[in-house]
């Protein structure tokens, strides 16, 4: 005996067909307008350049939040560990130290001003072994109120400098220098 199912009518396989063919394009198209939205396929937002000014310095890689929060991937060879106590990051250098011109233009350490460095780094230092890489963050200005912000897609140029120790030694001699220049846009 063979079992017969109920037919169903033409309207009603319209209707399942545009539902459930109708419901993958959306999500479909929801899920595109997200990712372009988030800027995943944005060539504009990837790094320029970064150049490191020392040689016993290589900036592997920076990058710069639309609140102004640098992170950079510092690599160094100074034939031994090193400590990073403070950083800085500024538009221009000052003109009578060696050091920025806005921001933390004295290059102090976490303990000393805590609102030069996004989500407490640095709050111990930074140790960095020879022929090894290092992430550092902290804010950078273009004026001296407060760290620099735009859009994102934006270009920013700027300078980083360190304040490090050298891991070992008997005096904890500070030594401040640039350690990269950096074009990039916000992201």
């Amino acid at each position: 005996m063979v079992k017969k199912y109920p037919s169903r009518s033409k309207g009603q396989v319209a209707l399942d067909f545009m539902l459930s063919y109708g419901m993958a394009i959306l999500i479909i198209t929801l899920s595109l307008y997200v990712i372009f939205r988030v800027g995943l396929f944005n060539t504009k937002l990837a790094p320029l350049t970064c150049t490191s000014s020392a040689s016993a310095f290589i900036c592997e890689a920076a990058s710069l939040t639309t609140s102004g929060n640098l992170t950079i991937v510092l690599a160094q060879n100074t034939n031994g560990p090193i400590n990073i106590t403070a950083a800085a990051c500024s538009t221009l250098q000052n003109s009578s130290t060696n050091g920025p011109a806005y921001g933390n233009i004295n290059l102090v350490p976490y303990l000393s001003s805590n609102s030069f460095y996004p989500n407490n780094a640095l709050i111990h230092g930074l140790t960095i072994a020879s022929d090894s890489a290092g992430r550092l963050s902290v804010y950078c200005y273009s004026s001296p109120s407060s760290p620099a912000s735009s859009t994102l897609g934006s270009q920013f140029a700027g300078i980083v400098w360190i304040n490090y120790t050298n891991v070992g030694l008997p005096l904890k001699t500070h030594t401040v220098q640039v350690v990269a220049e950096f074009n990039t846009r916000y992201t």
